[in-house]
């Protein structure tokens, strides 16, 4: 149940890098940079970045992962396309056995445990997220906010739409998500910045009150 209001903070910023070289042996890793990109995480020992850079072009859908333990060693083969070729990869939250991955309009989950064995499944075809700030994680589900739809939740295995009662606010325009939305989990409660004619606030949701 979404209960009040607070005030709200300022958004985050991303940075890459540009320089980068691949270090192709597992046995004899060369320390040569982290892959640039524009979202990153760990999972299994591993650092993953999606949506990267190469040879001075982007890749919009494209996961990779880094040698185990080694943030900075990558094999130039261990990357995953992910979903259509339009779609940009925007975020990457671990949830239990899996990496949840988000686009802006899809959600993917990669299972596994090694490369070899890394497999990709779609979530949801139809809602993503415009960034990582747009995902805030719980002990038992991910939240997020899906642009010109409101907050989401997944718990692993299936995706619930929590904005029933407020989307008629943002269809009509009285509310709107603040870019870039920083949303946030916090003592039992989801904490989400918007706009609600034209003032800014912080929707607050407590899950145990067992109703929207």
């Amino acid at each position: 149940t979404f209960i009040g209001f607070a005030a709200l903070g300022s958004p985050q910023t991303l940075g890459v890098q540009t320089a980068f070289a691949y270090s192709n042996d597992l046995a004899a890793p060369t320390a040569a940079g982290c892959q640039p990109g524009w979202t990153c995480t760990t999972h299994l020992s591993r650092t993953f970045v999606g949506r990267t850079f190469e040879s001075a072009a982007e890749k919009p859908n494209r996961l990779r992962w880094s040698h185990p333990g080694r943030p900075n060693d990558w094999r130039q083969i261990d990357f995953v396309d992910i979903g259509d070729a339009g779609e940009h990869i925007t975020a990457l939250f671990p949830f239990g056995d899996h990496l949840v991955i988000f686009t802006d309009r899809s959600m993917y989950a990669m299972f596994g445990q090694e490369p070899d064995d890394f497999q990709v499944r779609p979530i949801s075809r139809v809602v993503g997220v415009p960034n990582p700030q747009c995902v805030a994680a719980s002990p038992s589900r991910l939240f997020f906010w899906s642009e010109s739809e409101g907050v989401y939740s997944y718990d692993g295995s299936s995706v619930r739409y929590l904005f029933d009662k407020l989307r008629p606010a943002l269809l009509t325009g009285r509310m709107e998500e603040l870019t870039p939305g920083q949303m946030a989990w916090a003592d039992g409660r989801l904490y989400v910045p918007v706009t609600l004619d034209g003032l800014h606030r912080t929707l607050v949701l407590d899950p145990t009150l067992g109703r929207q």
